[in-house]
């Protein structure tokens, strides 16, 4: 797990857009793709493909947001953005854990309701579970999709019309997902002024069934501060969810936090990691305080690493 962490650091620092990462890749190379995993070498391998050439001028990604790994360690990324390869838009790249590109998947179209197998709007966020990939399409301003894809790409199942949280009029779209062996999760993201409010439009967590995608309950996690989540993430048993929110309102900071995951798919809050009493400032920021926290993970130990966004 400490290799996500690094991971992590080389998509933000190399491509300069916020990105995120949640697992692992499995498996080392001499030669890896830029922005996917990171060598401690001198071998000047750095930054270039297995063909010699430096990948910003292949255009293989375009501005890579999450990358996830199956269980032979093949590498999946997905990107905000379209790259284009013989007249065709794809969101998807699978890599070998060489480094090699495996192939292209997920077709950007414009299709009203979105296809199975394809994407319709942007999105940056997937979790792959018993190597079934689960995609969050962000395609609608009250409801969600969600895509179950094979490895290749093949459409296994999808779900329209997962309603958002709302507030009045007002609905927060879900902004990231993890998956266990029974649950798929979805945070909400992306509150306006609402945020304030200690309503679930405001910060929430919707549990589905993963067998069929149907709703089994809603946690409200905006009345412990959890607002404008950024990241869930389950231990590898799969009895933990890991949260970041990047909203603290009221002179109090976002937050980090894990629930343990009941057998009925209920959450229970468990604790919370770093200072939870205030905002820090600058030079007034030392360790333990949170800013913008943007995501975290497990290592073998339990042990929890977070990512801040803003220094």
């Amino acid at each position: 797990m400490i290799k996500k962490i690094i991971i992590i650091f080389l998509l933000i620092f190399s491509i300069g857009t916020n990105a995120f990462s949640k697992s692992p890749p499995l498996g080392t190379g001499s030669l890896v793709p830029s922005n996917i995993m990171i060598m401690l070498d001198n071998s000047g391998s750095m930054g270039w493909n297995l063909a010699g050439q430096q990948l910003s001028t292949v255009g293989e990604l375009n501005r890579p947001a999450e990358i996830k790994n199956d269980s032979e360690g093949n590498i999946y990324v997905l990107q905000y953005d379209n790259t284009n390869f013989g007249g065709k838009k794809y969101r998807m790249h699978v890599f070998g854990s060489d480094g090699t590109l495996k192939r292209r998947m997920l077709q950007h179209n414009w299709n009203n309701p979105v296809k199975c197998g394809e994407q319709n709007q942007g999105t940056s966020r997937f979790d792959i579970y018993d190597d079934k990939i689960y995609i969050l399409d962000q395609t609608y301003w009250r409801e969600t999709v969600i895509q179950v894809l094979s490895k290749t790409g093949q459409c296994l199942q999808i779900k329209h019309g997962i309603g958002h949280p709302a507030y009045g009029s007002y609905t927060t779209p879900f902004r990231t997902i993890a998956v266990n062996e029974n649950y798929v999760f979805l945070g909400t993201g992306g509150c306006s002024f609402y945020c304030i409010v200690s309503y679930e439009a405001a910060g929430s967590i919707t549990v589905l069934r993963r067998s069929n995608l149907s709703y089994v309950t809603r946690i409200n996690t905006a009345g412990r501060n959890i607002k404008d989540i950024s990241s869930l993430t389950v231990n590898n048993d799969g009895t933990k969810l890991l949260v970041t929110s990047r909203f603290g309102h009221g002179g109090y900071p976002p937050r980090v936090a894990t629930f343990n995951i009941q057998s009925n798919g209920s959450l229970s809050f468990e604790r919370f990691f770093g200072n939870t009493s205030s905002k820090c400032y600058g030079s007034t920021c030392s360790n333990g305080y949170h800013n913008r926290p943007m995501d975290a993970a497990f290592d073998s130990s339990r042990n929890v690493y977070v990512l801040d966004d803003y220094g």
